[in-house]
Formats: structure tokens, C-alpha cells, sequence
């Protein structure tokens, strides 16, 4: 349910409601035939939508290939709070689930349907990759990224302005801003950006790090 609250929202946003729900099913749905392929003969029931929640991080894998997470854990009882890019994420998701592979088959039962989060998440990467007409992350986004960066703005404050964009006007909208201004004072940034020929301007603040549209501003257009 974690994983669903932390990359599902994003992926819902670039496909639309009706896509977002068959990407779940379809994750699912071939979760649960690898899972039970793969376990012929077993007794023991699976209850659970982990398979098609495993999809929706291989397709937001795909579509925001470049973002990072903040992950949060405790190793040898010591916490660990760090940044990682997604895809690294995915990858030790994956090595995860063979090593409860491993300890299922060499020492004891786990409880845990591994392979159902192995082919759901290899189930999402397959939808966004050939499924869908999407815009993937990391072409004509990436320019608008660069461009943040270039002003000396962090990974943090681009995605913050790139996911309110994208939840308020469209992803595609999202993928076409341009920052034409930042500012940083003490109180927090101040970004203008260009979305096609419209100008919006967003004011973050430093301590709470919540952003507000202050204006937009469309091009008059010529009498005829």
C-alpha cells in the first residue's frame, strides 16, 4: 500500500484514470498466472495485491526513469535516510524478491509471493514501454530539467513545480515548461516558467516547502 501511495498517484497522472486501471489489472492478472505457474501443486492460498501494485513501480520506473526517492530504512539497527534514483530502488526491489527466492527454496517456506512482484513489476515496465503513447521522462522533460539546474535549483524544487503542473494543467503540460526566472530569497524561490506562450509564476516556501501559483498570464491576442 506504500508503494501505491508513493508512485501511483504520479503514474496515474501521465496515463489518465482508464489506463492507470489497466495497468493495474493487467500487472495483476499476469502476476497471479506467473505466481501460480511457477507453484503448481502448492496448497497454500494467495490473498494480496502486491503483483499489480509491483506493476505500477515498474511503469513509473519507466516514466520517471531519472527521479529520486527519498528512502527511509534501518540496517543492523542502524537508520539509514537517503536519496536514490528510482530505478537503483527497483533494482534492489527485485534483488529482494530472489533472495526471499533463494530462501524459500534452500532453507524454509517465506510466506511471501515473489513471484508475483517479479512478473508484476516486469508487467508494468511492459505496459508503459509498449503499451502506451506516452511521453516517457527524461527527453523533452530532461531539457526542462537541465534548464533548473542550470539557475542553481535542486532536483527537489524542479520536481516540486514539474508534479504541480502536472496535476493541475496535464502531464504534457508538464513536460513542455521552460523557467524563464528564479529567484531565491529568505522567505523561500521564486520561479517564473513558460508553458507554450503562457507565463506562470510560483512562490516555495523554505520551511513548510509548499508551493503557490501566484499568477498566470496568457498573451493578448491581436485584433483582427
Amino acid at each position: 500500500m506504500l508503494f501505491l501511495w508513493v508512485f501511483g498517484d504520479n503514474v496515474e497522472d501521465k496515463l489518465g484514470k482508464k489506463r492507470f486501471i489497466g495497468l493495474y489489472l493487467f500487472s495483476g492478472v499476469i502476476a497471479v498466472f506467473a505466481h501460480y505457474l511457477l507453484n503448481i501443486g502448492s496448497a497454500i492460498p494467495v490473498i494480496g495485491a502486491s503483483g499489480a501494485i509491483s506493476g505500477i513501480l515498474g511503469a513509473y520506473v519507466v516514466m520517471f526513469f531519472n527521479r529520486k526517492i527519498r528512502v527511509l530504512a534501518v540496517v543492523a539497527f542502524v537508520p539509514i535516510n537517503c536519496k536514490v534514483q528510482v530505478a537503483i530502488f527497483a533494482a534492489l526491489f527485485l534483488a529482494y524478491q530472489l533472495y526471499l527466492f533463494f530462501m524459500d527454496t534452500f532453507v524454509g517456506t517465506t510466506g511471501v509471493a515473489f513471484f508475483a512482484h517479479i512478473w508484476g513489476l516486469f508487467a508494468g515496465i511492459f505496459f508503459a514501454v509498449f503499451l502506451t503513447d506516452i511521453e516517457i521522462e527524461g527527453t523533452e522533460a530532461e531539457e526542462g530539467r537541465k534548464e533548473f539546474l542550470g539557475l542553481n535549483v535542486s532536483d527537489e524544487v524542479y520536481f516540486m513545480v514539474y508534479e504541480y503542473v502536472a496535476k493541475k494543467y496535464g502531464a504534457k503540460k508538464a513536460v513542455e515548461m521552460r523557467v524563464e526566472n528564479v529567484s531565491k530569497g529568505k522567505d523561500g524561490w521564486q520561479i517564473k516558467i513558460r508553458i507554450g506562450k503562457e507565463q506562470h509564476s510560483f512562490a516555495i516556501d523554505n520551511d513548510k516547502f509548499f508551493i503557490t501559483e501566484k499568477n498566470c498570464k496568457q498573451p493578448k491576442k491581436a485584433a483582427l
